[in-house]
């Protein structure tokens, strides 16, 4: 390179960044990253696909270990998850009231709450239950009980081969064959009273 070269670049580039401090566009604001309140701007190092392990900004608790198995712990909460075998949520009470949780081992299914719960083995079992009133499902038998004073009782085996319906106040009603013959008893003022029913409108005195 020539004298007369070396010359001309020294003198160019000063002026270079004499034009780009004077530039009349105003630098970006930083830092590029937004801030967010629930999430932590830097991750642990994941290793994928098998662990991924962080914790939210809110403190919770993510951890999966891909492709079945995941669970976040939160504060108040809790939820493991086996997919497609199994999972487990519950909510962890902090002040003694009994929480809420749910979950299924295969074909196992349950949820429990305060007001109401349930308990499946799909297809063949079905249990449901809330403050005074139990119902399930044996395969085709099913049940109804209705608790307390007034109490009441329901039985049906499916498709209506047999049923019976009883309550607190005496009454007793009892059906074969999809109901073309029952049996019914009730009491009027102390009085028992029984009648056989055919074909469900033919009613029979007996007593």
């Amino acid at each position: 390179m020539s004298p007369r070269s070396v010359f001309y670049l020294c003198l160019a580039s000063p002026l270079a960044l004499t034009s780009c401090a004077t530039s009349p566009y105003a630098p970006e604001p930083g830092p590029r990253v937004q801030p967010d309140d629930k999430e932590w701007r830097r991750k642990s190092l994941p290793l994928p696909p098998i662990y991924w392990r962080f914790t939210t900004g809110e403190n919770n608790q993510w951890t999966m270990a891909t492709p079945l198995y995941w669970q976040v712990r939160g504060a108040d909460s809790i939820h493991r998850h086996l997919i497609p075998f199994a999972s487990y949520s519950a909510d962890l009470a902090v002040d003694g009231s009994p929480g809420e949780s749910e979950g299924h081992v295969l074909n196992w299914f349950w949820k429990d709450e305060p007001s109401r719960s349930y308990r499946v083995a799909f297809p063949v079992y079905w249990r449901f239950e809330k403050p005074g009133v139990e119902t399930s499902v044996y395969g085709p038998l099913y049940t109804r009980h209705e608790a307390g004073a007034a109490w009441r009782d329901r039985t049906i085996l499916m498709p209506w081969l047999y049923s019976r319906e009883k309550d607190s106040t005496g009454y007793d009603y009892w059906a074969v064959l999809f109901r073309l013959v029952g049996y019914e008893k009730q009491r009027f003022n102390g009085e028992r009273k029984e009648r056989l029913w055919l074909f469900f409108v033919f009613p029979i005195p007996v007593v």
